[in-house]
């Protein structure tokens, strides 16, 4: 099998879109999600469709188990991966039981750990290897009907501009793309104007750009909105 690139969260939205656009380019593919059985049926469809190869690791990226779990089972180690973690959530604050830690554990931590072990891995094997990060428009502009989402979303913003400084030297790239909203299950059950949102095809789109960028150029930033928006 051909080294694969990593997709985390692919059997919905944004992460099931840059699943397809990146099968039906021939990449090989290996699939992160918690359900095993969507997983398998997501490694059926783009075998079925496109012939593409794809390995399927089931685990929770909001737990530290899962996320250890995932960083001891890839073999072979990814040479790039698309890091689409977290979820969204409305709120204030003050509603929050727990605080912030379950939007950290959701939206910062599942990304860091996973960042960091395919980055230490790499440098030890000499691989130049690419990070598309999934972040969001939330993570420069806060949020008031969603701070604890901004807030996460904040800090992997920038964790991740530190972190490009220091993979810079090595020859890793690092893109962060900060999508407005997006028409995912995030918008289940609320009234919205779909010409609004961004599709997830238009961010798996931008994603496919990023990694196939000629050598030489580097992306580090790419925010995507639709014209029209009135949506952050």
């Amino acid at each position: 099998m051909a080294i694969p690139i990593l997709i985390t969260g692919a059997t919905k939205g944004i992460g099931r879109a840059c699943a397809l656009a990146l099968g039906q380019q021939g990449y090989a593919l290996a699939l992160n999600a918690r359900s095993k059985d969507e997983l398998i049926r997501l490694q059926q469809y783009v075998k079925q469709q496109f012939g593409t190869e794809s390995m399927v690791y089931s685990a929770d990226l909001a737990t530290a188990e899962g996320r250890d779990q995932l960083c001891r089972a890839w073999n072979p180690l990814p040479e790039a991966a698309v890091l689409n973690v977290g979820n969204f959530a409305t709120g204030p604050l003050l509603s929050e039981v727990n605080g912030l830690m379950p939007h950290l554990q959701n939206n910062f931590f599942a990304a860091e750990t996973i960042a960091l072990s395919l980055i230490r891995a790499w440098e030890s094997k000499g691989i130049q290897g690419k990070i598309v990060l999934i972040n969001s428009i939330a993570s420069k502009e806060l949020r008031p009907e969603a701070p604890a989402y901004s807030l996460s979303k904040n800090l992997l913003r920038q964790w991740a501009e530190a972190l490009q400084k220091e993979v810079l030297p090595l020859g890793i790239q690092l893109c962060q793309i900060h999508p407005s909203a997006t028409h995912t299950a995030s918008w289940d059950g609320l009234e919205f104007d779909p010409s609004q949102l961004l599709k997830p095809e238009d961010v798996a789109a931008a994603v496919v750009h990023v990694l196939q960028a000629p050598k030489g150029l580097w992306h580090t930033e790419w925010v995507l909105r639709p014209g029209n928006s009135d949506y952050f």
